[in-house]
């Protein structure tokens, strides 16, 4: 997010940034951008896609453009889309989507 790695296992709701899925550390230069979509589920089901054309992708999306959609709980899915001759790139992401807790509490 922002050309910096996140921890797939939760995404901050409403985090603010553009989405993007790379191939290689995304803060180096040698990075390539990957052609992905994304899918909002909700219990399993989906709710939303962003895919761009028909079977192609995206390189980008705002995190804005999600989060009027989403509810405590969904999962956000990030998949590469494949083309032909392409031999390998990295596999599907699946973010949990929750509420990051600000007030932390120091035991004196």
């Amino acid at each position: 997010m922002d050309g910096h790695p996140i921890n797939y296992d939760a995404l901050p709701m409403y985090s603010r940034g553009v989405l993007a899925f790379v191939s290689g550390d995304p803060r180096s230069p040698k990075h390539k951008p990957m052609l992905f979509q994304v899918t909002l589920r909700r219990s399993g089901k989906a709710v939303q896609q962003w895919s761009g054309k028909k079977e192609e992708g995206i390189y980008s999306i705002q995190l804005d453009e999600i989060w009027p959609l989403v509810q405590l709980g969904d999962e956000l899915v990030v998949e590469p889309v494949y083309t032909a001759g392409e031999t390998h790139k990295p596999g599907k992401r699946v973010f949990k989507l929750g509420i990051i807790n600000l007030f932390t509490w120091n035991k004196c």
